[in-house]
């Protein structure tokens, strides 16, 4: 996560076992991260 993106950023990483993109959404509330990852469709 990027300091300076704001608290919520996503981005797209392939999978390391079958290579499919996964979306991933990363949120920050000033506690705590939520990360939520999906397929991309």
């Amino acid at each position: 996560m990027d300091p300076t993106g704001g608290s919520r950023q996503s981005y797209v990483e392939d999978c390391q076992v079958c290579c499919k993109p996964n979306v991933l959404d990363v949120r920050w509330d000033g506690e705590a991260y939520t990360i939520r990852a999906e397929l991309e469709s």
